[in-house]
């Protein structure tokens, strides 16, 4: 157990108490804010980034991120395999945020009623609540549905209820958010993979100077764009503002929504990939780190090379490369699936990539492969999105097989030896009960 928590003055405190738990966790999370915001903090990124890291791990119960070396990987961005002992940036980090925390409790935190700590010697918070919390009010939606008929635009049906309860279900199912950078590359076996090192794209990434983030999925967030029919902006995802409306929405969807907020997961297929990735060349694994999307910070991703896993509402990110892109993703809300749009269309090319359906549906769906430069020109960025999740798998497995990769980029002009070109490829993949069997190049762009 990770989050500790010390009530003055209480006794016999019961775990059953679910209510008073949420209550308590929610009034952490605006306490972290209003620290995060205030004077002592505001001047220090490091500081805001470790403190937040540890109080959210803590909150969602991943004691076992909470290690010098899974920090310093996720919140400082160093390799896999870095030397602690002699990087001391985690333990530095920690120093200053326990004196800063000492500083905001003497000035503009003095008369609050929690205490965030940071004790000596470890990196798991301690929260000290000093006065009761009030007692959380008990409404339709904690007992029961209401008897009363919402406004239409609020109602929800029995039949969207069950939808969104499978998608929570299957979220427990995924991949925890943060993936572990060192476990995930030992158990990848990396002396064993695929030597690609001399074909594009992956020759590109190798010969940089800079470093490679694997940006993964957030599915928590898109699953929230699909129930509440809101899509939100690159923006919005940045300032933690998941339900732009919430006023419109109906009480049972606003709370599941809200719970899913507080919710970062991946895909099994995203993690798949990620593995895939490592397990191509020991000394490209070296220069990869691999990043939860709700974690990245827009500056550090403009000074590396990026891949993006997935698109559309589960990776935001993405809007960052789409101008630059002849091939656009949409969705469309009315049977629930990604599509793509072809901006430029050439003679003899749909303006549309439909797909059959979404994930797990049997027929066609589609995938883009983009390489194209990072936003400084310094670097490159590669895109593996598919409509569906099989299709962002076809991607993977496509650009990781030098002997399928080379021949469609010998077909499109390109040398895959040669200096980097930037390339767009659209795959038809075709599925069999979620699972893809093949695919076909069936468009593509060149730069000159």
């Amino acid at each position: 157990m990770v989050l500790k928590i010390v009530h003055r003055g209480e006794s016999g405190r019961k775990s059953s108490e679910v209510s008073r738990a949420d209550a308590e966790a929610e009034a952490i999370r605006n306490h972290l804010q209003e620290i995060l915001n205030s004077s002592v903090f505001s001047g220090s990124r490091r500081s805001q980034e470790m403190l937040r890291y540890v109080v959210e791990q803590a909150s969602q119960g991943n004691g076992d991120l909470l290690k010098e070396r899974l920090i310093g990987i996720a919140v400082f961005h160093r390799p896999s395999d870095y030397d602690t002992a002699s990087d001391s940036t985690v333990r530095v980090a920690a120093n200053e945020v326990r004196k800063r925390l000492a500083q905001y409790y003497m000035s503009d935190g003095k008369d609050t009623g929690i205490r965030i700590e940071l004790p000596s010697g470890g990196y798991t918070p301690r929260f000290e609540f000093l006065a009761e919390l009030p007692k959380p009010e008990v409404t339709e939606a904690a007992v029961g549905p209401t008897l009363a008929e919402p406004p239409a635009r609020h109602r929800i049906s029995i039949a969207t209820l069950l939808l969104a309860v499978v998608a929570v279900a299957a979220l427990s199912f995924s991949v925890v958010l943060w993936v572990k950078n060192h476990d995930l590359a030992r158990a990848a076996g990396l002396d064993k993979g695929t030597i690609v090192s001399g074909v594009l794209p992956w020759s590109a990434f190798l010969n940089s100077p800079l470093p490679t983030q694997i940006v993964m999925a957030d599915v928590s967030v898109g699953t929230i764009q699909e129930l509440t029919d809101q899509p939100i902006t690159l923006q919005d995802y940045i300032a933690r503002n998941f339900i732009p409306h919430p006023e419109s929405l109906g009480k049972e969807t606003l709370a599941l929504a809200t719970t899913l907020t507080h919710r970062m997961y991946t895909s099994s297929a995203d993690a798949s990939t990620v593995a895939t990735l490592l397990k191509l060349d020991p000394r490209l694994a070296q220069k990869m780190s691999v990043r939860h999307s709700r974690t990245v910070l827009l500056d550090e991703l403009n000074a590396t090379n990026a891949i993006f896993v997935g698109t559309g509402y589960s990776n935001l990110w993405t809007q960052t490369v789409d101008p630059q892109l002849n091939f656009h993703i949409a969705y469309d809300r009315e049977h629930h699936h990604h599509y793509y749009v072809n901006r430029h269309p050439k003679a003899g090319e749909p303006a549309i990539f439909e797909p059959a359906g979404p994930t797990g549906t049997t027929g066609i769906a589609y995938a883009l492969v983009a390489f194209i430069p990072n936003s400084r020109h310094d670097g490159h960025d590669l895109l593996l999105a598919g409509t569906n999740t099989e299709a962002t798998k076809e991607a993977t497995e496509f650009i990781t097989h030098p002997d399928r990769s080379s021949a469609a980029l010998r077909n499109i002009g390109i040398d895959p030896h040669g200096h980097a070109r930037s390339f767009e490829l659209m795959l038809q993949v075709h599925s069999i009960g979620g699972t893809s069997s093949s695919s076909d190049l069936v468009a593509w762009r060149t730069s000159n």
